[in-house]
C-alpha cells in the first residue's frame, strides 16, 4: 500500500522541522458566522478522516527511518472559549508554535467560540506539511463546511468516495527535474541565486537579539482588505498585465525598503522569496481534490 512506505527526503525534512522547531505545519483559520455544534463537527472529522486516508495516516521510527503507517487516532477536535473576537489570535499562536505528535496522527482541530458572540466561530486546522499544502488545507475547510450543512439539515451522506494515494512528490515532478539532469538543473539555479546575492548584497532587517531555538517563535501578521479595494486592486493589476500576488509582493517590499531605508543610500536591495504553484507542472495534474 502507498500509504505505508518511507518517507521521501523533503517529506523527512518537514519531520525533523516538526520535532526540532514545531512552527513547519500548515496552519488554517475559518471564520464562521452561526452556532456550530460540535458533535455535527467530529462526524465531519470522521467523514473526511475516511475520505482522506492521509490524515489517518502517521509518521513513526527515529529520524534515520521514517515511515508512514495507517491508524492514526481520530481526528481531535479542542473547543477552546474566549471573551473577544480578536482573542483567537492566542489560540493561532499557539498551534503556529506547537509540534504535531505525528506518531498519533498529522491533523488537529480546535474550535474557538466567542461568548460575546454566539453566532461568532474560528476554525483552526494544524496540518503535518509532509500530507499537505496551502490550497489543499483551504479546500479541506470547505468540504468540511458542506458535509456540516448537510448533516445539520439532516441530510445522509451516503456516499463518500474515497482518495487514492497520490505518489511520492518526487515521482511527480518533470522528468526533467528528476535524475541527475534535475540535480544539476537544482544546483544551477542555488548557484545563480548566491551569485546575485553576491553581487547584489540584499539587506534585511536588523536582528534585535539572538535567542536558543527553543525560543524561537513563528508570529502571524493578519490584514483585511475590504471588498470594494479587492476589486480595485484585481482591475489595477488586469491593466497592468500583472498578478495580484505580485502586486502584494511588491507592496511588502516597498514597505520593507521604508522600514530599513538609510539616508545616504539611494537604492536599496532587497530579496523576496514566494511560494510557486507546482500543481500545472505535474502530468498528469493534479486535482483541487
Amino acid at each position: 500500500m502507498l500509504y505505508n512506505r518511507k518517507l521521501t527526503s523533503n517529506e523527512r525534512a518537514f519531520e525533523i522541522l516538526n520535532r526540532r522547531v514545531g512552527s513547519s505545519n500548515i496552519v488554517t483559520i475559518s471564520r464562521g458566522k452561526g452556532i456550530l455544534n460540535t458533535e455535527i463537527l467530529t462526524k465531519v472529522l470522521d467523514i473526511i478522516q475516511y475520505q482522506h486516508p492521509w490524515l489517518n495516516s502517521r509518521i513513526v521510527g527515529d529520524l534515520e527511518n521514517l515511515s508512514f503507517e495507517m491508524g492514526a487516532i481520530k481526528i481531535p477536535l479542542r473547543v477552546e472559549k474566549r471573551e473577544y473576537a480578536e482573542q483567537y489570535q492566542e489560540i493561532v499562536l499557539q498551534e503556529l508554535n506547537q509540534k504535531i505528535e505525528s506518531a498519533q496522527g498529522l491533523i488537529r482541530t480546535v474550535l474557538v467560540q466567542i461568548e460575546n458572540d454566539n453566532n461568532l466561530n474560528y476554525l483552526i486546522t494544524t496540518i503535518h506539511h509532509a500530507i499537505s499544502d496551502g490550497l489543499s488545507s483551504i479546500a479541506l475547510h470547505s468540504q468540511i463546511f458542506k458535509y456540516y450543512q448537510k448533516l445539520a439539515l439532516g441530510e445522509i451522506i451516503d456516499e463518500i468516495n474515497i482518495h487514492p494515494p497520490l505518489p511520492p512528490f518526487t515521482e511527480l515532478i518533470p522528468l526533467r527535474m528528476q535524475g541527475l539532469r534535475g540535480r544539476l538543473k537544482i544546483f544551477s539555479l542555488l548557484l545563480k541565486s548566491l551569485v546575485e546575492s553576491i553581487k547584489y548584497k540584499p539587506q534585511a532587517f536588523k536582528k534585535e537579539k539572538y535567542v536558543p531555538l527553543e525560543e524561537c517563535c513563528c508570529g502571524m501578521i493578519q490584514k483585511k482588505i475590504n471588498y470594494d479595494q479587492s476589486i480595485k486592486l484585481k482591475e489595477f493589476c488586469k491593466i497592468n498585465h500583472t498578478t495580484i500576488h505580485s502586486a502584494i509582493c511588491a507592496a511588502v517590499l516597498i514597505v520593507s525598503a521604508r522600514k530599513i531605508a538609510v539616508p545616504e543610500e539611494e537604492n536599496i536591495q532587497l530579496c523576496c522569496q514566494s511560494a510557486v504553484n507546482l500543481r500545472k507542472l505535474v502530468k498528469p495534474a493534479i486535482s483541487n481534490e
